[in-house]
């Protein structure tokens, strides 16, 4: 803001020299423009505070008439337009789509089947206890030999070809050579009987039965797999009860009228006897059965802690009736 400032001053001894000399006297003050700044005065109760911002009103710019020409706009419009109406299907397309339906149905039940039985099969797996340890190191002293045999093979030589030298340096081996690896088989099996007596003790009853039904269906699922999945032998499993037939074949065995007879033969003659046997005489080894299926449910309970369904009904002759 432009405003005038009336300055006094001695025109003579302030002003430059640029009137010429005269005997006349100088007018009254001269007044010249000087640019301030004009701002509000400030009470005297605030002198000495810093000042204050003022704070001036903007007048916003007047907003112009929307033409709906701007790219939002455009937009806003674009989503309340009508959708296109859909072509009709041809009853080709829907045949087809029904059968990509169906399709991808039958996949979806496929893959849910599959990812079932892959669960079922890590749940068997888990609960079969497959770090079970060997009961056995060495079922046979050649055995003992080939597990160093394996060791002193050459970095060249092929698997099959030292099979066939380790079969050759056996067969030349001396009766002490024998001997002494027939008493490394015989050390090392009895340390892994003891480690696996260790290991089944370490599990408890109800563990192992449950880890022998998952086996059982592990070896079923797996036919090539069956040693892996071997039943594992607790001690403290009850003992199943005789049959009748079994008793009666006992009995038979053991009284000596079968001696240098074939096991076949053998077999053959004691079911032909028992089908000759009378009812009464059935009945006899019938008793034994029932009471020795007693004393294996009281062994269950004791053991497991109940007793296990039967899964059928006893016969009186269960093997050659």
């Amino acid at each position: 803001m432009l405003t005038r400032v009336a300055l006094r001053f001695s025109a003579r001894s302030h002003l430059p020299n640029v009137l010429p000399r005269c005997n006349r006297a100088v007018p009254s003050p001269l007044v010249l423009p000087i640019r301030t700044y004009s701002t509000p005065g400030r009470p005297k109760s605030v002198v000495g505070e810093p000042s204050r911002p003022v704070k001036r009103a903007v007048k916003k710019a007047a907003s112009k008439p929307r033409d709906g020409t701007s790219a939002a706009e455009k937009k806003v419009a674009a989503k309340k337009r009508k959708p296109a109406a859909k072509r009709a299907v041809t009853p080709e397309e829907a045949a087809q789509k029904a059968v990509r339906d169906a399709t991808r149905k039958e996949k979806a039940t496929e893959r849910k089947a599959a990812i079932k039985k892959r669960t079922k099969l890590q749940d068997l797996k888990a609960t079969a206890l497959p770090d079970a340890p060997k009961k056995t190191a060495f079922p046979s002293a050649y055995l003992a030999f080939w597990a160093e045999a394996v060791k002193e093979r050459k970095a060249n030589q092929g698997v099959k070809e030292r099979i066939k030298e380790a079969a050759t340096e056996w067969k030349q081996k001396s009766a002490a050579d024998i001997e002494h690896y027939n008493h490394l088989a015989r050390t090392a099996n009895e340390a892994a009987a003891a480690e696996y007596k260790r290991w089944i003790a370490s599990h408890s009853p109800n563990e192992i039965r449950l880890a022998n039904l998952a086996r059982a269906q592990l070896r079923r699922q797996y036919p090539t797999q069956k040693g892996k999945w071997a039943e594992l032998s607790d001690e403290r499993r009850p003992k199943r009860p005789t049959t009748a037939y079994l008793n009666f074949n006992v009995d038979r065995q053991s009284s000596g009228d079968f001696a240098n007879i074939k096991v076949t033969e053998r077999s053959k003659l004691i079911s032909q006897e028992w089908k000759a046997l009378s009812q009464n005489e059935k009945d006899k080894y019938q008793r034994l059965f029932e009471q020795d299926r007693q004393r294996y449910e009281e062994e269950q309970i004791q053991v497991y802690g109940q007793a296990t369904p039967r899964r059928r009904k006893p016969a009186v002759a269960a093997v050659a009736s």
